[in-house]
C-alpha cells in the first residue's frame, strides 16, 4: 500500500543537468520531495519501493529512446515498479517517439520545454491516478481535466474583463 508520503516523493533519472534542474525546482517548490540519480542507478532505486513517480530522461542521441525504453522493462519487472507511474522525458516528442514510449511501458511521455504549470499538471494527474493498464483512458482523463481547467480559466478571465469594463 502506498502512503501519501511516497506519494509526494518523485525520483528523476538523468545524466544531464539543465532540464532536472529545472524539473527539480519546479517539483520542490510544489512540495515534492525528488532525487536525482543517473538512469543506471534509478531501477535499483525503484526496486526498493518509497516513489510516486520516475521522470525518466531520454536523451537527444540516437539510441537514447531505447535505452530509456530498456531502462523502463528493468523497472517493470521489480515487483515495486509494476505500479510505479514512469513519466518519459525527451527534448521533442514526435507521434512516432510517444508511441515507442508508451509501448514500451511508459505511462506518459512529456517534452522537457514545457511550462512550469503543465509540468506539474501532467505529473499531479501521474500521481493521482497511478499506473493505467490503459495510456489511452489516462490520456483521456488528462484532456478532460485540461478542458475543463481551460474552461475555469476562461470563465474567471470573462468575470475579470467584465468586472474592470463596469
Amino acid at each position: 500500500m502506498t502512503t501519501p508520503a511516497e506519494l509526494l516523493r518523485v525520483l528523476i533519472a538523468s545524466e544531464r543537468t539543465d532540464p532536472v534542474l529545472q524539473a527539480q525546482c519546479y517539483l520542490e517548490t510544489a512540495d515534492y520531495e525528488v532525487e536525482v540519480m543517473d538512469p543506471a542507478s534509478a531501477a535499483a532505486s525503484c526496486g526498493g519501493g518509497g516513489f510516486g513517480l520516475l521522470i525518466l530522461d531520454a536523451l537527444d542521441a540516437t539510441g537514447a529512446l531505447d535505452q530509456a525504453a530498456t531502462l523502463v522493462r528493468r523497472v517493470r519487472d521489480l515487483a515495486a515498479g509494476r505500479e510505479l507511474p514512469i513519466l518519459l522525458a525527451l527534448d521533442e516528442v514526435t507521434p512516432e517517439s510517444e508511441a515507442r514510449a508508451l509501448a514500451a511501458g511508459a505511462d506518459d511521455c512529456l517534452a522537457w520545454s514545457l511550462s512550469r504549470s503543465e509540468f506539474l499538471w501532467r505529473v499531479r494527474s501521474l500521481l493521482r491516478h497511478g499506473r493505467s493498464a490503459d495510456p489511452a483512458a489516462l490520456l483521456r482523463v488528462q484532456r478532460d481535466e485540461l478542458l475543463g481547467l481551460s474552461r475555469r480559466r476562461e470563465e474567471t478571465q470573462s468575470l475579470l474583463v467584465h468586472a474592470m469594463k463596469n
